[in-house]
């Protein structure tokens, strides 16, 4: 199964340093589901993740990662690609 995960880039500003890299944990772990995943960080972007393109940016990664038959897949539960957006 192709996954790509979208993360915020800046952390709230209420949250502490503890809550912040448990969350950004948590998302690298659920990327580590699929053997064909993508981890995408709005570098921008709070909560909301309103940077513009984003999801675009994210199907089209989808589309290439279906299409592109000579990738050949991770072992599950190694690191996947994380990107900076």
């Amino acid at each position: 199964m192709t996954l790509v995960v979208i993360s915020r880039g800046r952390g709230r500003p209420e949250a502490d340093v503890a809550e912040e890299r448990a969350w950004c944990e948590a998302h690298r772990w659920l990327a580590t589901l699929s053997n064909r995943s993508l981890h995408l960080i709005a570098e921008n972007c709070g909560h909301n993740l309103g940077q513009p393109g984003l999801y675009r940016l994210a199907m089209k990664q989808v589309l290439a990662m279906l299409n592109d038959k000579t990738v050949v897949p991770r072992e599950p539960g190694r690191s996947p690609q994380e990107r900076r957006v």
